[in-house]
């Protein structure tokens, strides 16, 4: 009797960490799937004209950077 019940309690246990792991895992799903939606949002809807102070979308630096490529390209082509 007393090996009974302590397998049908140890069962009982089993069952109750069970449905407790699920369930922090829905949660943990649930989370992820929020804060990803959050953050697709805010990357859509960002204006960084209207976030960062002087900001320019083609600033006079950008001519540099083309052509420092340009350059590097050019140079690394063997004889």
């Amino acid at each position: 009797m007393n090996k009974t019940l302590t397998v049908t309690l140890l069962i009982l246990a089993m069952t109750d960490s069970t449905n407790n792991m699920d369930n922090a895992a829905k949660e943990g799903y649930d989370l992820a799937e929020q804060t990803q939606k959050q953050t697709e949002s805010a990357l859509k809807d960002f204006q960084p004209q209207k976030e960062l102070p002087n900001f320019t979308a083609n600033p006079n630096e950008a001519d540099f950077y083309q052509h420092s490529s340009k350059n590097r390209q050019c140079c690394q082509s063997g004889p």
